[in-house]
């Protein structure tokens, strides 16, 4: 591009990547390949350049003459010189961006599965801890009974015990959706390394 803002030379390869010809493009606007607040972001990222200096990239989506979305990346560098000013190379970046989008859709069916995973072991958790606080209660009253035998005290001690153990179980899971949830609040508090190692 010049100074004046025309298009000096133009690749013959932008018919085979756009189906516009290169005459068509000559009469074609600069914002009209482009969404307009992409257009806004080019021009803002054009007055940073430095004659000479440094190129940016940009990444924006676009159409083909026949309508097919197409994705390009340019680089912009404005070139020290009098005439020609700014240099503009420009690639199809369609499948990349193809795949980039997949992938963060990817990610979010994920996060979202994670979410409700988390969501269903607090609820489960939750759930089962009612019942199991229950079946602990009342086996110790049963435990606390004279009216038992021995083998029937033995064996109410053995639900309590199992009880207790599938209790403990229980609230692991349950520490571990929360430390997913992030929904873990630490308490700040001294504590002696000697005695935690031993």
């Amino acid at each position: 591009w010049s100074r004046r803002g025309e298009r000096l030379y133009m690749s013959p390869s932008i018919e085979r990547l756009t189906g516009f010809t290169i005459e068509e493009w000559q009469t074609l606007p600069p914002e009209a390949m482009v969404k307009p607040s992409d257009y806004e972001q080019i021009q803002a990222l054009l007055l940073t350049l430095e004659p000479g200096g440094e190129s940016k990239l940009y990444e924006y989506e676009s159409a083909r003459k026949d309508g097919t979305p197409i994705w390009f990346e340019s680089t912009y560098k404005r070139v020290a010189g009098a005439e020609r000013e700014l240099l503009v190379t420009t690639r199809d970046v369609t499948e990349r961006k193809k795949l980039e989008l997949e992938l963060t859709h990817a990610l979010e069916l994920a996060q979202t599965a994670a979410a409700a995973k988390s969501d269903f072991l607090a609820n489960m958790t939750h759930e089962l801890r009612t019942p199991l606080n229950a079946i602990i209660g009342f086996a110790g009253v049963l435990r606390g009974s004279s009216a038992l035998s021995e083998r029937d005290a033995r064996h109410v001690c053995l639900i309590q015990d199992a009880s207790n153990t599938l209790l403990n179980v229980v609230t692991d899971v349950l520490d571990c959706s929360r430390l997913e949830a992030g929904g873990v609040e630490l308490e700040p508090q001294p504590v002696d390394p000697r005695v935690m190692v031993a």
